[in-house]
């Protein structure tokens, strides 16, 4: 082989890429999949943001809300006889 050979060869050479880099490149190009994925960050931001905010803010609407019901009439209600109460 002569030297023109080998250089022309090694010019050709394909830069190797890792799978996660070729994962994410892929990703990139697809632009519904980042869309999608900018959309599960923003509620998970929102799910975090209002968590600190309930907790910061002293005002707990889980306190308000679901602790606070009387739960025994609905309990009562839907209490089913024993199998040998027949």
């Amino acid at each position: 082989m002569t030297e023109k050979s080998l250089q022309k060869q090694n010019s050709t050479d394909v830069k190797a890429r890792s799978l996660w880099g070729d994962a994410f490149r892929r990703f990139k190009k697809n632009k519904m999949a980042v869309i999608s994925l900018i959309f599960l960050l923003l509620l998970a931001l929102v799910g975090v943001i209002t968590l600190v905010i309930d907790v910061v803010t002293d005002n707990s609407i889980y306190d308000q809300l679901v602790t606070s019901q009387n739960l025994t009439q609905i309990r009562n209600a839907q209490q089913c006889p024993s199998p040998g109460s027949g």
